[in-house]
């Protein structure tokens, strides 16, 4: 007589014994049949989808193009309001978007099915690092220009017209889309960074042209600068630089390549560039640890006399500025601007000395 197995694996044959007792009711059915659950069901899943939970998962699902995998996802409206709602909940692991969660429990179960993943993350699970005030300080590049111009591309609706005139995507996903852009570039910009529209800038510590078109009250004020080939490196140096607590280390280059400058750059060299000198530069009866606009004046003053005889009475000074002359061969120094209005024509002057005692003047 051939045994028998009940419902709770007991064997009934008497006199046979070494048969496996089969715990039916702790048995799943998965794509390959019966299994045992070897996870406590008070003990929460692997979440982290980089984490190898087998040593045997194999990374080799290429990814192809970064773009163009379009896929319209037709489910019921509970299904997509759910998913929504784990997109949106930041106290969870999941992805911000909606295409993200699809993709994280998609490459779970390609994980835990197949033992194979991807070469490398998707874009829309992949971790993603903000960016920090620490980033700015750091100098830190967070994106390249390219990524800048399509992230400013991405808030415009224009830019999804095309994919939901085809159905590859729903008016809901593109405001989705949008409003994440538009999160991505204030946090960008909260921390320190400027995204300028013009494609062929990249990403930059600075507003300079807004700076300068506010101080005089004209938006094509900056062109008096790019006309005569100077770009702003740092405007308003004195609240930019001098009183900075936190200045990037790139800043701190900038103004040493400024021979005008130098001196008051000494306390802030952490590259050993003025270290080499073994004396603290100083120039006589000036305190070069600059704090504000008078004392700015008396460096001005001490260091290029014959300017500011010149201007000292004629001209209002709006602020000063390191540039650099954007010309063949004279692209590595970088220049201290004074920027003015005459009193007596209400013109935009700019001034550059230079240690050797010239000055360099552009006007309107």
């Amino acid at each position: 007589m051939a045994p028998q197995i009940t419902r709770k694996g007991e064997t009934l044959l008497e006199g046979k014994a070494g048969l496996v007792k089969i715990p039916i009711e702790q048995m799943k059915v998965g794509h390959a049949g019966l299994y045992a659950d070897a996870d406590d069901e008070e003990t929460p899943a692997s979440v982290n989808t980089n984490e190898d939970d087998n040593d045997d998962v194999i990374e080799d699902i290429p990814l192809l193009e970064r773009t163009g995998g379009n896929t319209v996802i037709n489910s019921e409206k509970g299904v997509k309001a759910f998913v929504k709602e784990l997109s949106k909940d930041k106290s969870n692991h999941l992805p911000n978007t909606e295409t993200g969660v699809w993709v994280y429990y998609l490459t779970q179960g390609i994980r835990r099915d197949y033992k194979r993943t991807w070469e490398e993350a998707p874009k829309s699970i992949a971790e993603r690092i903000p960016v920090t005030q620490k980033s700015r300080e750091k100098a830190k590049r967070i994106m390249t220009k390219a990524q800048k111009n399509e992230l400013l591309k991405q808030m415009e609706m224009k830019y999804y017209e095309d994919k939901i005139a085809t159905g590859e995507i729903t008016l809901e996903d593109a405001f989705a889309s949008i409003k994440e852009a538009f999160n991505k570039k204030k946090e960008i910009e909260d921390a320190g960074y400027f995204l300028s529209p013009n494609k062929t800038d990249s990403v930059q510590l600075f507003d300079w042209k807004g700076i300068i078109n506010k101080a005089h009250k004209d938006e094509l004020a900056w062109r008096l600068y790019s006309s005569n080939k100077l770009s702003i490196i740092i405007p308003n140096i004195i609240d930019n630089y001098y009183n900075d607590e936190h200045k990037p280390q790139k800043l701190i280059n900038e103004m040493l390549k400024c021979r005008m400058l130098l001196a008051t750059c000494y306390k802030d060299d952490r590259t050993g560039q003025l270290g080499r000198n073994k004396v603290k530069m100083e120039i006589e009866g000036v305190n070069t640890d600059i704090k504000n606009d008078k004392m700015m004046w008396k460096l001005v003053t001490a260091v290029s006399p014959s300017l500011a005889q010149q201007i000292g009475k004629t001209h209002t000074i709006i602020g000063y500025h390191l540039v650099q002359r954007r010309t063949s061969g004279d692209m590595k120094p970088r220049y201290l601007a004074i920027d003015t209005i005459k009193k007596s024509t209400q013109l935009h002057e700019v001034f550059i000395p230079d240690s050797d005692g010239s000055i360099h003047t552009i006007r309107k």
